[in-house]
């Protein structure tokens, strides 16, 4: 169905762009979680509820975040909580020592009999997403009264963890500090 295919690129382009918006804006240094939520689940305002406290998340890890985002909510909306009026979707988040703890609760929506025969396209997403680029782990709970999902981020998409992105356990450098004076955001990009 070329029609629906269109809509889904659409829709993950335009998850990208708000992300990509939102790292321009902080000078591609890091983006705040609060602000990713915000902007990803403004068309349904209202019906998703969030909770948490301020997180800095890496620049490298807000665009694969926004995709999580995104799927989990186009999935709500065509088979989940969001795909009948009465339902809702709650997002919580805690920073736990060095990692980011995430609850997605869907309630309100079609009674789940079972988990999906199949996974999709978005599933698969999320899940390389979460497990690869974002260092964590997912969990779903098929739960009667709709999904119910623990997305663990891992340190390397944390702003100020002790992880330091880009340096292996090998490197003469790792656990030093080494600060890298450039120019311009494209020279240090390159580096």
């Amino acid at each position: 169905d070329v029609p629906a295919l269109v809509e889904v690129l659409e829709g993950r382009i335009a998850a990208m762009s708000r992300a990509h918006t939102l790292l321009s804006r902080e000078k591609w240094v890091g983006a705040e979680l609060g602000e990713i939520v915000r902007e990803e689940f403004a068309p349904q305002s209202g019906r998703i509820l969030t909770q948490g406290p301020p997180v800095r998340l890496t620049a490298e890890a807000a665009q694969p975040l926004t995709l999580v985002l995104h799927e989990l909510v186009t999935n709500a909306l065509k088979y989940g909580a969001l795909s009948v009026p009465e339902g809702k979707v709650t997002l919580r988040w805690e920073r736990q020592q060095d990692k980011l703890h995430m609850q997605w609760c869907e309630e309100g929506g079609p009674p789940m009999v079972e988990p999906p025969l199949r996974r999709g396209f978005g599933t698969r997403l999320i899940d390389a997403n979460i497990r690869g680029l974002l260092a964590g782990d997912i969990e779903r709970d098929w739960a009667e009264t709709g999904l119910r999902c623990t997305l663990v981020l891992g340190p390397e998409a944390l702003a100020g963890s002790r992880f330091v992105t880009g340096l292996r356990d090998t490197s003469p450098l790792a656990g030093r500090r080494v600060i890298v004076a450039v120019e311009n955001a494209a020279e240090a990009r390159s580096l």
